[in-house]
Protein backbone atom coordinates (compact mmCIF):
# COMPACT_ATOMS: atom_id res chain seq x y z
CA UNK A 1 0.00 0.00 0.00
CA UNK A 2 1.34 3.54 -0.96
CA UNK A 3 2.12 6.46 1.25
CA UNK A 4 -0.81 8.66 -0.31
CA UNK A 5 2.02 10.87 -1.24
CA UNK A 6 2.86 11.19 -5.46
CA UNK A 7 6.37 11.49 -6.60
CA UNK A 8 7.95 14.56 -8.08
CA UNK A 9 8.38 12.85 -11.09
CA UNK A 10 4.64 12.25 -11.40
CA UNK A 11 3.50 15.54 -10.51
CA UNK A 12 5.83 17.65 -12.99
CA UNK A 13 4.36 18.17 -16.38
CA UNK A 14 6.15 21.59 -17.08
CA UNK A 15 9.88 21.46 -18.29
CA UNK A 16 10.66 25.16 -16.26
CA UNK A 17 9.49 26.45 -13.19
CA UNK A 18 9.30 30.49 -12.78
CA UNK A 19 9.08 31.45 -9.10
CA UNK A 20 7.92 34.99 -8.82
CA UNK A 21 4.88 36.53 -11.09
CA UNK A 22 6.68 39.88 -11.49
CA UNK A 23 7.53 41.88 -14.79
CA UNK A 24 10.94 39.79 -15.15
CA UNK A 25 9.40 36.04 -14.31
CA UNK A 26 6.38 37.07 -16.70
CA UNK A 27 8.83 37.53 -19.29
CA UNK A 28 10.93 34.94 -18.87
CA UNK A 29 7.84 33.03 -18.45
CA UNK A 30 6.95 34.26 -22.10
CA UNK A 31 10.51 33.67 -23.70
CA UNK A 32 11.10 30.37 -22.34
CA UNK A 33 7.20 29.08 -23.52
CA UNK A 34 8.08 31.59 -26.94
CA UNK A 35 11.13 28.53 -27.46
CA UNK A 36 8.23 25.92 -26.87
CA UNK A 37 8.89 24.75 -22.95
CA UNK A 38 6.20 24.01 -20.62
CA UNK A 39 6.18 26.41 -18.21
CA UNK A 40 4.71 27.34 -14.97
CA UNK A 41 4.73 30.82 -12.92
CA UNK A 42 4.06 30.44 -9.04
CA UNK A 43 3.53 33.97 -6.92
CA UNK A 44 3.45 34.59 -3.05
CA UNK A 45 0.74 36.98 -3.68
CA UNK A 46 -2.94 36.65 -4.72
CA UNK A 47 -3.30 39.31 -6.82
CA UNK A 48 -1.92 42.45 -9.11
CA UNK A 49 0.23 44.66 -7.09
CA UNK A 50 -0.26 48.19 -7.96
CA UNK A 51 3.77 49.12 -8.03
CA UNK A 52 6.69 46.89 -8.60
CA UNK A 53 8.46 45.18 -5.28
CA UNK A 54 11.60 46.73 -6.46
CA UNK A 55 10.60 50.64 -5.33
CA UNK A 56 11.61 51.53 -2.50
Amino acid sequence: MGSGFLQWEELRKEDVLVVGGGPVGLIAAIGLARQGLQVRIIEAEHGVLPTPRAMG
